[in-house]
């Protein structure tokens, strides 16, 4: 049995779908680090046998020394931290962020996934393409692997469609739809955001459903059990999609300003994609024009397709 540990601690949809990889590690003594908030993701994870907290007890991560030491986070505390368990000999091997000098470095198998992140190599070489800042916006704009195969190829593993791992009781009320919340968001990629969930709504109960808003209740644990009990799920690219998919619900996402490619959808995903994608494309700034770049009567469409087939492609 080894000691493994993770270190994944936001945003928070990204804890969810980094627990595909605990699959590989079934057999082992999981230590996973994450923030306060994102531990409701991980309660109850069989895979896990302890989680820290960033906020409360980071000290307890040097009671031993590791297997193998996975950082995939680019937060300064958890590189920092990686960069002492390599120092002191507590991390036999290691992959992901760590701090090299004053600045962020990476290591892996494959190292195309943190290529295209914001501690890239390639932020200081220019595009040829004006539209990116940097060789590293082009990349990402380019990539088409989603980012459990990346996770993966990381460590020297194929993906073949591991799950992710999501503990939640809630039981399933027929024909619920889940909205989310069109205020209650925050997100670093502010054009994320659809603002016709209104019109959607009332279009979806005239067709004789029931529906939720899906805001972020002040228990995480509440706001997935939420999600569980809807029958389909209409959401961006978030927290809610990623919690929707680990719970097997038939789930439509709008992309406006992020990567489609980069999300795996197990069969019960439909994206839905803004024409005018490459234009929005991980900026952090808003343009209100953004959002009506999709349509109420594209996602209603969607809707129908999903609920007719119950197959997401």
């Amino acid at each position: 049995m080894r000691n493994i540990l993770i270190m994944k601690v936001g945003a928070l949809g990204d804890i969810v779908r980094t627990t595909p990889i605990l699959r590989k590690f079934k057999d082992d003594d999981v230590t996973w680090l994450t923030s306060e908030k994102g531990i409701p993701l991980l309660k109850g994870n069989p895979y896990i046998r302890r989680t820290l907290s960033l906020d409360h007890s980071i000290h307890n991560i040097h009671d031993r020394a590791y297997d193998l030491v996975l950082n995939m986070d680019e937060d300064q505390v958890c590189c920092l931290l990686s960069s002492k368990l390599l120092n002191e000999g507590q991390a036999k091997s290691f992959y992901g962020y760590f701090m090299e000098k004053s600045s962020i470095s990476y290591i892996g198998n494959d190292l195309a996934w943190f290529d295209i992140g914001l501690s890239s190599r390639f932020r200081q070489e220019k595009s040829q393409d004006p539209r990116w800042h940097n060789k590293a916006d082009e990349l990402k704009w380019h990539n088409r692997r989603t980012y459990e195969d990346h996770l993966f190829s990381i460590l020297g593993y194929k993906f073949n469609g591991e799950e992710p791992i999501l503990y939640c009781q809630g039981r399933t009320t027929p024909n619920m739809v889940g909205l989310q919340n069109p205020s209650d968001r925050d997100t670093k990629w502010p054009m994320k955001r659809w603002n016709n969930y209104e019109e959607l709504k009332e279009r979806i109960e005239y067709a004789g459903y029931s529906t939720r808003i899906l805001g972020i209740r002040p228990n995480l644990e509440d706001h997935i059990k939420d999600i569980a009990e809807c029958s389909f799920v209409i959401c961006e690219d978030s927290l809610p999609m990623q919690i929707a998919i680990a719970l097997k619900k038939p789930t439509i996402a709008l992309f406006i300003c992020t990567s489609p490619q980069e999300i795996y959808g197990y069969g019960r995903l439909a994206k839905v994609v803004s024409p005018r994608l490459k234009k929005y494309f991980y900026r952090r700034d808003f343009d209100p024009e953004a959002a009506s770049t999709i349509s109420t009567k594209r996602v209603w469409e969607e809707f129908e397709n999903v609920v007719n087939s119950n197959i997401c492609i």
